[in-house]
């Protein structure tokens, strides 16, 4: 018989009642209590899911929508649009989730996402609302052959496979990487290397040009979705649908439409040939 808070075998009825009440930690190994633990949160993470489905088949748009998308676009395109959505209406608020890797929707981490992906996972279901454009920018005076490359999770992306194996091809030096495109954004504006950039940050600089795209870069649908179970919820349809509308208003923005720029005298002047070909872009000698 195994040994209890310090008893023997010889202790009393009252203590080993107290002890099979009170089971010291001795007696439950780490790796239990690591699985006890999971255990615990696996409860909560489920409570809180059924209060959520609750809330979301509530019709009126009210409450707090838990949204989560890239860091571009909650840097550069969603903070404004929940704005306007919160003042139109008071009683909605909004949490925003910033990060690059897929949100586990199935457990509710979020209430809908904005991502932009070729092809939606089959647990979530959405409407398509725009398409973000990828351009290739550079600082003054940096090389042609300085490169920063991706990490992470947007690194195995397939085009963004495709870009490191033209640019290893090609010879290009890698300087340095990132796993987020706002870092990107910041080492090319330092000088560090040409990157590739959504047009909705690159676009922003002030200090950043486009150059020449080594591979041809389609555009990237941008879905509105949320979780298929909770798809017809009212709350959630309205705000994917008003959501999908504020990034409609914003699609050249996406799409990597602007004014044609000039540079410099004695540089060029670079503008994109369509919508849909931001990566893709024309060079034009100043002057035509």
């Amino acid at each position: 018989m195994p040994r209890c808070c310090g008893g023997s075998q010889g202790s009393n009825s009252a203590s080993a009642l107290n002890c099979s009440k009170n089971p010291c930690a001795a007696t439950i190994s780490r790796p239990e209590k690591l699985r006890l633990i999971e255990a615990a949160r696996e409860v909560e993470a489920a409570v809180n899911a059924v209060e959520r489905m609750a809330q979301a088949g509530e019709a009126p748009l009210a409450g707090v929508i838990r949204l989560t998308s890239t860091d571009a676009f909650c840097h550069e395109i969603l903070p404004p649009i929940v704005a306007r959505m919160s003042m139109k209406t008071p009683d909605l608020s909004f949490e925003l989730l910033c990060t690059n890797a897929h949100t586990d929707l199935s457990r509710l981490h979020a209430d809908v996402t904005v991502r932009p992906t070729f092809k939606l996972p089959e647990d979530l279901y959405g409407e398509v609302a725009g398409q973000m454009a990828f351009g290739f920018y550079a600082a003054e005076g940096v090389r042609e052959d300085h490169w920063l490359s991706l990490s992470g999770t947007i690194a195995r992306l397939h085009f963004a496979q495709k870009m490191r194996e033209r640019l290893e091809r090609d010879g290009a030096v890698f300087r340095a990487s990132a796993d987020s495109f706002l870092t990107l954004r910041a080492m090319a504006e330092a000088g560090l290397g040409r990157a590739m950039l959504p047009c909705i940050i690159g676009d922003q600089s002030p200090t950043l040009h486009r150059v020449y795209a080594p591979v041809d870069m389609p555009p990237v649908p941008v879905f509105v979705a949320s979780h298929a179970d909770l798809a017809d919820a009212p709350r959630l349809r309205q705000a994917r649908a008003r959501i999908a509308a504020a990034l409609e208003a914003r699609r050249s923005a996406c799409s990597g439409l602007r004014p044609r720029r000039r540079e410099k005298a004695g540089k060029t002047a670079l503008k994109p040939k369509t919508a849909a070909s931001c990566g893709a872009v024309e060079v034009h000698p100043v002057g035509q």
